[in-house]
């Protein structure tokens, strides 16, 4: 369809479009579907999920214009249902006009839904093996969990790991490097109000420190101040540095030159 036309047709109007296998490939992304739009002079867009990809992440995007995103397949059959049924076609198939309507508003506010917090598909389950003997390492892990995904977090305007987020100041990360501060910083009030606890005393309370979740709650409220910042319930663990050596020569399929190696200390006779 010549350019001219399509932007008689979408000028104003929403601008529907289909999430393909294109956007898994990156060969297309939510920001092109933007700057077409915002070309054609579309007064937003909508990024329909036709059919579901195992293993797709939906991450939020930064955009010019409002969008949306519909990850529910049978949403989006909804919605493509009622554009068809409102729109005009000539002899050949092709949209002549629409009888439509449809509004994009705020969507800032979380919908939250009647479930406690999951544990991320990307997060790593443990315990590993090793060199593919798939012999345990009898211990569980990991050690405590904390939130990773999609956090908003300060961004340097010309990094590159984030295309999306280039020019930016802030970006919704996922990963490690997002879980992490959260519990350095309850660590760090941990060690503020009880100064005299190892760092193996705060990573125990921290680990056996735990409140029943049956729904969504505010994670600040029920869970940094009511019981990590005084976890008079929890169970102390000092472990020591030795403590560490002899688990690492307990484990299956660990040669004790390689403990020694790279510790320098040795596993017990």
């Amino acid at each position: 369809m010549p350019e001219t036309r399509a932007k008689n047709l979408v000028e104003g109007k929403i601008l529907l479009c289909g999430y393909s296998f294109n956007f898994v490939s990156g060969t297309a992304s939510i920001r092109k579907v933007c700057e077409t739009a915002k070309i054609l002079g579309a007064a937003g867009f909508v990024v329909a999920v036709e059919s579901s990809y195992p293993g797709t992440k939906y991450d939020p995007v930064p955009v010019a214009l409002p969008g949306i995103l519909i990850t529910d397949v049978s949403q989006t059959k909804e919605l493509i249902d009622y554009y068809n049924s409102s729109t005009k076609r000539d002899w050949a198939g092709r949209p002549t006009g629409f009888q439509a309507t449809a509004s994009i508003v705020d969507g800032l506010a979380p919908i939250l839904h009647n479930s406690a917090p999951q544990v991320a598909l990307f997060s790593s389950r443990g315990a590993d093996v090793k060199d593919f003997s798939f012999e345990d390492a009898d211990v569980l892990k990991p050690d405590i969990l904390a939130p990773g995904s999609l956090i908003w977090d300060a961004w340097a305007p010309n990094g590159t790991d984030e295309a999306n987020y280039e020019g930016e100041g802030f970006a919704m990360v996922s990963g490690t490097s997002m879980a992490t501060p959260h519990i350095a910083g309850i660590a760090a009030l941990m060690k503020q109000k009880y100064p005299h606890w190892s760092p193996a005393a705060i990573k125990s309370a921290l680990m056996t420190t735990a409140n029943k979740v049956q729904q969504v709650y505010d994670f600040l409220e029920h869970i940094f101040y009511k019981f990590l910042l005084d976890p008079v319930t929890s169970f102390i663990s000092l472990s020591a540095y030795v403590d560490y050596i002899n688990f690492l020569c307990s484990m299956p399929c660990v040669d004790p030159h390689e403990v020694s190696s790279i510790t320098s200390s040795q596993c017990n006779a």
